[in-house]
């Protein structure tokens, strides 16, 4: 489990879990986050969109790693 100490959201919390598939394996995120109050104008904006991105990036590189197009 990822946890922000000190950064930009008010708390993050990142949970990564495996599960065993007849496919392979299954990766999930789970996330917890509380952008900070200043912020929240732009959660709907910006702060959900740029985290859509991270992820979605990511499980592309997973899938490139893993050879899956």
């Amino acid at each position: 489990m990822d946890i922000q100490l000190k950064g930009p959201y008010q708390s993050w919390h990142h949970l990564h879990t495996f599960e065993a598939v007849p496919e392979g394996t299954l990766m999930k995120d789970e996330v917890i986050y509380h952008p900070p109050l200043i912020a929240l104008p732009l959660h709907g904006a910006i702060i959900k969109k740029r985290l859509e991105n991270i992820f979605s990036y990511r499980a592309l590189r997973v899938w490139e790693w893993h050879g899956v197009r």
